[in-house]
């Protein structure tokens, strides 16, 4: 069962914070020197990159947006599921159909269930030891 995919090299876990969006006040005070920033060159500029002030921020996501205003966040936000790669088991695929049957594996299910279980995930190698 081994495969050829490439490694990636693993940096410090991330540790995310998060509050109710009902919570005004935390959620003012996480936006505190956040900007927005487009990632889409053809999109116009000015919708996307904000200040650092909380409040205009914080405006900015509470403000409803327009038909045409949506469809280009949409586009924006496309971009983030461009990438082929397993953060989970540190793994990066050259295409898509790779991804996808990585993600049907027994050992990537595996490593799912040890970090909802708090546990570290495991190499393929150390996987295919386990199983036998």
């Amino acid at each position: 069962m081994s495969t050829d995919y490439r490694k990636l090299t693993k940096g410090e876990p991330q540790s995310y914070s998060s509050c109710p969006l009902y919570q005004v006040d935390q959620v003012k005070a996480k936006l505190v020197g956040l900007q927005l920033a487009a990632c889409d060159p053809s999109i116009n500029q000015s919708c996307f990159i904000g200040t650092s002030s909380s409040e205009s921020v914080f405006q900015e996501l509470y403000t409803e947006i327009s038909e045409s205003d949506a469809s280009s966040f949409k586009s924006v936000l496309t971009v983030a599921n461009s990438s082929t790669s397993c953060s989970l088991c540190s793994l990066k695929f050259q295409n898509l159909q790779e991804q996808k049957e990585h993600f049907r594996s027994d050992w990537h299910l595996y490593n799912l269930r040890q970090k909802l279980r708090g546990m570290s995930p495991v190499s393929e190698e150390v996987f295919e030891n386990i199983v036998g």
